[in-house]
Parts: C-alpha cells; sequence; structure tokens
C-alpha cells in the first residue's frame, strides 16, 4: 500500500492546495522517521514532537510547509548549539496524527507514534473545535516505499551521507578514481527497511556495527563507486532540503567529472576536481 495523505489534507484547511504536494509531505514523513521524535509525557499530559537541527533553513521550510509548529535556538545544547522545531499545541499535533498515522515504516517509530496517540486520545482537548474531539484508531497500516516516492529522501536527508572511503587520508589526483566515492545510510533498529532499500538500489550492501561500549547495533548500507548512480537518478528527482543537498551537488560534481568523457588532464581541472574533493573530504 501507499502513502495515504488524504485526512491530513481534509483537516488542513489553513493550507493552500497550491503550496504543499504529496512529495513534500512523503518527504517529511522520511525526514520525521530519521531525526524526528513524537514524545508522551503521561505525568504532564503533554505531546511533544521534536526535529533537533544545527542548520535551522529546514526547519523553517517544514514549519512553511506545515503552517504551525515553532522553530527555537538551543544555545546550551552541544558545543554549537542547537535548532529545534517543536509542535505541543493539540491542534498541531491533531495535524501530525493525521499525516503520521498510518504511514510509517519503521517499526520503532510506530510504537512511539502509537504512545503518542495514545496520550492524545486520552486527553480533554478544550482547545480543538467540537468537530475534531473524536477518537482515533491506530491505524496498523505500513506503507511500501519506492523509488517512486519521496520517502527515502527524507530520510536521505536526515541520516544519509556523501562521501569519500575513509581509506583516502590524503587526496591525490593521480591516484583517486571514481571507486573512492561513497554513499552510506546509517539507522538503529532498521535492518528489515534496509533489506527493502536494497532491493530498491542494486549493488548496494548492508554491514552492521556497534558502538564504543558495543551495546548498540547499527545498521550501514552503502553504494561505492559507479553504483551511485542509482542514488543520483533518484535525487535528481526526489531532491533534498537540508544542509546535505549541498554535499550532494558537491558529490554528483565528482562523480560526473570522474565518468564523462572529457579531458580533465589540465591544471585547471585538477584545481576544481581537488576543490571539489577536499571540501567533501573535510566537511
Amino acid at each position: 500500500m501507499s502513502f495515504n495523505l488524504d485526512n491530513f489534507y481534509k483537516y488542513s484547511t489553513h493550507i493552500k492546495s497550491s503550496k504543499i504536494n504529496n512529495d513534500i509531505l512523503v518527504w517529511f514523513i522520511g525526514f520525521t522517521e530519521g531525526d524526528g521524535s513524537f514524545q508522551a509525557d503521561f505525568n504532564t499530559k503533554r505531546n511533544f514532537f521534536i526535529i533537533n537541527q544545527k542548520d535551522p533553513k529546514v526547519l523553517y521550510k517544514i514549519k512553511k510547509i506545515l503552517g504551525f509548529g515553532t522553530v527555537k535556538f538551543y544555545p546550551k545544547q552541544g558545543k554549537e548549539g542547537i535548532y529545534r522545531f517543536i509542535v505541543t499545541d493539540q491542534k498541531g499535533t491533531f495535524l501530525l496524527i493525521q499525516l503520521f498515522n498510518g504511514n510509517i515504516i519503521l517499526n520503532k517509530v510506530r510504537e512511539r507514534l502509537k504512545f503518542y496517540l495514545e496520550l492524545f486520545n486520552s486527553l480533554e482537548k478544550k482547545k480543538l473545535d467540537d468537530d475534531l474531539k473524536f477518537f482515533i484508531d491506530f491505524n496498523i497500516n505500513i506503507p511500501k516505499i519506492s523509488l517512486n516516492d519521496a520517502w527515502l529522501s527524507g530520510f536521505i536527508d536526515a541520516e544519509g551521507c556523501f562521501s569519500i572511503d575513509k581509506s583516502v587520508k590524503k587526496v591525490r589526483i593521480k591516484t583517486f578514481s571514481i571507486k573512492n566515492l561513497r554513499f552510506t545510510l546509517t539507522q538503529l533498529n532498521a535492518l528489515n527497511t534496509f533489506y527493502h532499500i536494497k532491493e530498491l538500489l542494486p549493488k548496494s550492501v548492508i554491514n552492521s556495527f556497534t558502538n564504543l561500549n558495543k551495546s548498540t547495533i547499527y545498521h550501514r548500507l552503502t553504494l561505492n563507486g559507479i553504483n551511485n548512480i542509482y542514488i543520483i537518478k533518484y535525487l535528481l528527482r526526489y531532491p533534498l532540503y537540508s544542509i546535505k543537498s549541498i554535499d550532494l551537488k558537491r558529490f554528483m560534481k565528482i562523480f560526473n567529472r570522474l565518468t564523462d568523457d572529457r579531458d580533465h588532464t589540465t591544471r585547471r581541472a585538477h584545481l576544481k576536481l581537488l576543490n571539489l574533493l577536499n571540501k567533501l573530504i573535510k566537511k
């Protein structure tokens, strides 16, 4: 089954249809499954939806898309501070439930949404219009992602990385080749979803690794070298919106320079390629 956005459109009367479409909403679902957090505080009886980012631009874009929520800066979070998109009000929570209920891919995120919905159903909802004060059933539908929707683009914006193989400690043009380019997608407790993504991206590889104290197992999907063409073609159709879009542009320029038939042996061409490589490896 595919993503069903009918309920979100039905109750989002504040949004002009010309400013929103299925692709951007499905991108947002994928991005949330990577970086978002559904929190249900049963003690204070409050729902919290939170996305943290170092760069606020993508958060302001989300706020504009949805037409609700708040973006705040928290200077004491981490070394450089953090920006946070937050939804705590009941109308915003109601609309998020209409968007995500039945449209979640990852099992762990679906469980968090279930508690989020359970708390919301138990609230008095004094601040909601009467026609919105109804019990919402948890939708067990799980959409099937494909290369014909934007979910993977959103998930990549949250968890993807465009880089140079870590074995390349110092870039030398003469020895650098297409095989050193690498795309990775990393996540905790998402192996089943990664196997499905692997079917969508030929030649991709899945590996497992642990954190420093070996208490947590992560999974990583990787595309190397010329095989990155599969993810590049997909992202040309469904673009990234976070700061990672800059890395993708550099990645694509390098890929194109290493795979086209033009002559790149001039000093000027070498310097341009070296500049792109160093920006990507130092990010």
